[in-house]
């Protein structure tokens, strides 16, 4: 592929790279910002809403607190004056307060007088909690906080579940018109929410919303599963967004702490819709203008660089392929290209000289760094590396590995009664009887340290690991190599220990490696000259550390 197709490939990739983050950008940053401005807005309208029929509550409060707060109410609760009653307590003081109730109860819930009105009907209605004219003293309607510092504060509010329909009402304690007490008893006012009220509050707030009642325990689970829950400070609501609307629930709960109706409103997608227009329309601008400083950048790259360069690379593509480092460029050139045309000439004489030396030096640094210098045999370090590669592959494999630690039997004794020659001598015949005896190439010889050696056998079962190891031991013995020094045989004989393990995770290395040189130090203890196999020692259970 050419430089210029790659650079307009690059360019391309590069705009539409550009043109996804910036789609990402405003999906994730600007237009969760217009989402979030329809949640408030939907929080808001809700709050609305709620605030309207609390306020309704207040405008009853007020009045009740004026027939609470009044001397003459004070003095019907041990009266029952009937001019109280035919003065005050007239089916048009209902219609005239826009209430459906009004109760006078004493201090133990006794109902002294009591009234619902229909007003739309203009008929009496009979709510069943109050037909039996008393009301325990905690029954939420009448319960008044107590806890109040001033009587003539004291209030009970809220809405209540009736057989008419919600209802939502005030309770507060009967005192004289100065606000002194103690107070006789309480009066509730209630007014129904019903068709009517729901239009009032429509007009008031401007928002076409609905009152769902009654409600079911599966009617309420429905909403709370299949539809969005958020909490916010003072209210919690549950949306459910479609394409062009968001539906919007929230309930309102009873005296008891029940939801008792929720509040529905459709909420039209105006915002997002227009924050998505206002998305492509950028989208679509930046693209564009891409698209232009695109095309420009291409054709400055042509000209300034890529043409220049195509001269350069065809050049250099014998260095490529067939790694002939005795072609030379020899562009004559008086600028930055033609300096690195000459400096790739002279890099490619130096690449010459510096790869014959370093071929001819990896080679003998890699026969000095894995092979032990005295028995021509694998090292120490070689020995750990193989070591570490055969334990993951068995461990993959889930096969059988072996390790064969064998020590020269008393070869001090023979180094001090022959020499230091003659000692390494011995040890290049041992190392060459250990290298012989194992034919797999899979299988590693090698010098563990001074006297020392290790055998590494994968795939190999502990039965095969001990033929192997004594077919070492007999071929060392067979050699007959002198050795006075010797208390167990006139020749050099050798102890060793074996192991087989099939590693596991969590396994390590270190301890295969102690186990096979517990099995080579028990062979010394039981008297050299023989093989002892880990798992065989006496106390120590097979695969035991």
């Amino acid at each position: 592929m050419s430089i210029r197709v790659k650079a307009f490939i690059y360019v391309v990739v590069f705009l539409i790279l550009m043109s996804f983050l910036f789609y990402l950008v405003q999906r994730s940053i600007i237009f969760p910002s217009f989402i979030k401005i329809e949640h408030n807005e939907t929080a808001e309208n809700i709050r609305r809403v709620m605030k309207s029929i609390n306020r309704e509550i207040y405008h009853l409060d007020k009045i009740c607190h004026d027939w609470a707060q009044w001397s003459d109410s004070y003095d019907f609760i041990d009266s029952l004056s009937e001019d109280y009653i035919e003065g005050n307590l007239l089916s048009e003081t209902f219609k005239s307060n826009n209430v459906n109730l009004i109760f006078y109860f004493k201090n133990d819930g006794t109902v002294i007088w009591g009234h619902a009105y229909d007003l739309e009907k203009e008929a009496a209605v009979t709510i069943d909690f109050l037909s039996n004219n008393k009301l325990d003293p905690s029954h939420p309607m009448i319960s008044l906080d107590s806890t109040s510092e001033v009587e003539k504060n004291r209030l009970k509010s809220g809405v209540i579940d009736t057989p008419k329909g919600p209802m939502m009402f005030v309770t507060r304690p009967i005192l004289r018109s100065d606000g002194s007490g103690p107070s006789r008893g309480m009066i509730t006012m209630g007014r129904f929410i019903n068709r009517e009220m729901i239009e009032s509050l429509k007009d008031q707030t401007r928002l076409d919303f609905e009152l769902d009642y009654p409600l079911t325990i599966e009617k309420i689970n429905l909403i709370k599963d299949e539809q969005t829950t958020y909490v916010e400070k003072d209210l919690t609501f549950y949306t459910l967004s479609q394409d062009q609307f968001t539906d919007v629930r929230t309930f309102y709960d009873d005296v008891y702490g029940k939801p008792v109706f929720s509040i529905y409103y459709r909420f039209p997608r105006e915002i997002t819709k227009q924050g998505l227009t206002s998305l492509w329309y950028a989208l679509l601008f930046f693209i564009g203008a891409g698209l232009i400083v695109s095309a420009a950048l291409i054709v400055l790259l042509h000209y300034k660089f890529v043409r220049p360069l195509q001269h350069l690379t065809n050049h250099a593509l014998g260095f490529e392929y067939d790694e002939d480092f005795s072609g030379r460029l020899n562009l004559d050139r008086k600028d930055e290209i033609g300096t690195l045309a000459k400096s790739f000439d002279i890099m490619m004489q130096t690449i010459k000289e510096r790869t014959d030396d370093l071929k001819a030096a990896n080679k003998k640094l890699t026969e000095l760094s894995q092979i032990d210098g005295l028995t021509g045999i694998a090292n120490r370090r070689m020995f750990n590396e193989f070591m570490t590669k055969e334990w993951q592959r068995m461990s993959r494999k889930k096969g059988c590995l072996s390790l064969i630690l064998a020590d020269v039997d008393f070869f001090k004794k023979y180094n001090d009664l022959y020499g230091h020659q003659m000692g390494d001598e011995c040890l290049v015949e041992v190392a060459g009887e250990i290298s012989r005896s194992i034919h797999r190439p899979d299988d590693l010889s090698a010098r563990y340290g001074g006297e020392e050696f290790a055998v590494i056998l994968p795939d190999t079962d502990e039965k095969g690991a001990f033929f192997i190891a004594e077919k070492i031991r007999m071929a060392i013995m067979d050699r007959n190599i002198a050795h006075k020094g010797s208390s167990v045989n006139p020749f050099v004989t050798i102890s060793l220990g074996l192991c087989t393990v099939i590693p596991q995770h969590g396994d390590e290395i270190s301890d295969f490696i102690r186990n096979a040189d517990h099995a080579l130090y028990f062979a010394k203890e039981k008297g050299r000259n023989r093989t002892m196999i880990f798992g065989q020692i006496p106390g120590i259970l097979p695969g035991q550390k």
